[in-house]
């Protein structure tokens, strides 16, 4: 990782408050970022999900900015 767990929660919470069962997710998904080649970055109509054991799966889709 380029940046240690202290670090990145201390970033984050300069624009939010962490609170209880909050998730900070890391990394990069599967093929896709620099390292590949050729490189590949995520795209509006992507899908990026997560799962949990008894949780269950989010699932957000990549967008275009306005």
């Amino acid at each position: 990782m380029i940046f240690s767990i202290t670090d990145l929660i201390a970033y984050i919470t300069t624009f939010m408050t962490l609170k209880p069962a909050d998730i900070v997710v890391t990394g990069t998904p599967v093929k896709k970022g620099p390292r590949t080649d050729p490189p590949r970055w995520l795209k509006a109509g992507d899908v990026v999900e997560i799962s949990c054991p008894g949780l269950g799966t989010l699932r957000n889709a990549v967008v275009d900015e306005p």
